[in-house]
């Protein structure tokens, strides 16, 4: 069943583990049948991971956004005129860690100097 609005701004709670059960299971269901919702759900999972592991949890401001802005940026400038949103998903992702790698290496050196 695919829904007709997209949950992009419930992923983050759902991940937190913040959101009701009800809310939680109609996401959940969302992100199983939206290939873009389910990236956005990876993306998510992936941005938290990275930041316990080297900021401590404490992810700077701006990072997390700047990671999902280049993410949608590589998405939009990859994608193949007629695709849906999500069909070049694995290039997309790869892009996408690539930028917010170097990104936060960059930041981390940045910070300690």
């Amino acid at each position: 069943m695919v829904f007709a609005r997209h949950c992009l701004t419930a992923i983050p709670e759902l991940v937190a583990d913040r959101l009701p059960q009800d809310r939680r299971e109609h996401v959940g269901n969302h992100i199983r049948a939206c290939p873009r919702c389910r990236r956005a759900y990876t993306v998510e999972l992936w941005t938290r991971r990275f930041a316990r592991e080297h900021f401590n949890g404490a992810m700077p401001p701006d990072l997390e956004s700047r990671i999902r802005d280049a993410i949608e940026f590589e998405d939009r400038r990859t994608r193949p005129r007629g695709l849906a949103p999500g069909a070049p998903v694995r290039r997309v992702l790869t892009g996408g860690l690539a930028a917010a790698a170097a990104f936060a290496l960059w930041w981390a050196v940045w910070t300690l100097t």
